[in-house]
């Protein structure tokens, strides 16, 4: 197999990805010891990158004014009034045409309990409910001093467990993530019943916002570097073929933009970076992280648009000594880089809408936390059988060492 195909022994971390683990650590308030399970690594290594950082000095952060800190709260005020206001259209659109008794379960759900909460953004007056789907306050009464049936109690044991997977992965989960994540817990369970179930808790995942600005300028002469990849971007192992793109996020202070190196094969993150320009350095950061924690063997492929920064010359002597092959797509073709743009979509969908960041700094952060320990680790992908990434990797490396 070689010294340290793809990561998993030996492994070797850039400084931004020390600094953004130690920053983890200080920031969330978890113990080094629970941060280190999340990442994958040991917790005497985590210990000493925070033990140094703290000796150096490099925790420490500048407060923010009174003045920043009242517009961030005013923000954060405006936020919650915003989904508070959509909440219940949100949460009880698809329920509309259910027979009555999904209706009383769905209100059931979603009354103030005692002691009321305080969060209208997830409980509603009954009478404003009844109203709202089409119901009489008296039949829901009825229907709730009859008491659940034996399918009932089934119900709300499944309940349960699918508010417990769609909490845990933030609302980035739908039905079919959901279904197969309740299976892989052991528990048979029909796809339209998780269906049914959602929709009468109102969970809907998040969805996809418009893209804005264009991360890809052409460069001048690009026609000398080749397509090796054809739009096919099958991978029968790790570090046989990595695609990357550049993408933005806005923040408080403007856009920046985040670079990202992702293996073709398990579809995992090997390499990111985030920066507030698209100049060749962006790139460069993603795919030094990529080489650095995985060390390839000589001629894996890396694959991206002809933007000016993949095709650049710094961009092409890097690949050059360090055996990466350059291929890059053709021009005008949006499927050359569909896979990139599916990892991007889900990014926006499942994190950037989801957070408003003031600097680059939080945005940084954000990406570490959602790239190294949930995307990579937690988070089911269909592509590889409803397997995480470092699981899907492990089970190759399992098959291939029985397989010697």
């Amino acid at each position: 197999m070689g010294k340290e195909r793809h990561g998993s022994a030996r492994r070797k971390f850039t400084q931004e990805y020390k600094s953004e683990a130690v920053r983890l650590v200080l920031d969330s308030g978890r113990s080094v010891t629970e941060v280190a399970k999340s990442l994958g690594i040991h917790e005497t290594t985590l210990g000493n990158w925070v033990k140094k950082a703290k000796e150096n000095g490099e925790t420490e952060e500048r407060p923010l004014s009174v003045s920043e800190r009242a517009e961030l709260e005013e923000l954060r005020k405006k936020y919650a009034q915003a989904q508070m206001d959509i909440a219940f259209l949100k949460k009880s659109g698809e329920l509309l045409r259910e027979r009555a008794e999904v209706k009383f379960e769905f209100i059931s759900i979603h009354a103030p309990k005692k002691p009321v909460s305080a969060d209208g953004a997830n409980t509603f007056p009954v009478d404003y409910m009844c109203k709202k789907l089409d119901l009489s306050r008296q039949g829901y009464y009825a229907w709730k001093k009859r008491g659940p049936s034996r399918r009932e109690k089934d119900d709300a044991t499944l309940s349960t467990m699918i508010r417990a997977v769609f909490d845990r992965h933030e609302g980035r989960y739908g039905v079919r993530r959901i279904f197969h994540e309740i299976r892989r817990q052991g528990v048979a369970v029909a796809y339209k019943r998780v269906q049914r179930l959602m929709a009468t808790m109102g969970l809907v995942s998040v969805h996809p916002r418009p893209r804005r600005p264009v991360t890809t300028v052409q460069a001048a002469d690009s026609s000398s570097l080749p397509d090796l990849v054809g739009q096919d971007f099958a991978a029968s192992a790790p570090n046989q073929l990595w695609y990357g793109d550049i993408t933005y996020i806005r923040t408080w202070d403007g856009w920046v933009y985040m670079a990202s190196v992702i293996d073709a094969f398990s579809r995992k993150i090997v390499g990111w970076a985030v920066a507030d320009h698209m100049r060749t350095e962006l790139v460069l950061d993603a795919l030094r992280m990529a080489v650095t924690r995985r060390r390839p063997p000589g001629g894996v492929i890396f694959h991206a648009d002809r933007g000016g920064q993949y095709t650049s010359r710094e961009f092409v002597a890097f690949c050059r000594d360090n055996n990466v092959r350059n291929s890059v797509g053709r021009t005008g073709i949006c499927f050359d880089n569909a896979a990139a743009e599916s990892f991007w979509a889900t990014l926006k969908k499942e994190f950037v809408h989801l957070h408003p960041f003031d600097t680059i700094d939080r945005v940084r952060a954000g990406i570490f936390e959602y790239v190294e320990i949930y995307y990579n680790r937690q988070r089911l992908h269909s592509s590889i059988g409803y397997l995480t990434p470092v699981e899907f990797e492990e089970e190759f490396d399992g098959q291939t060492l029985r397989a010697a």
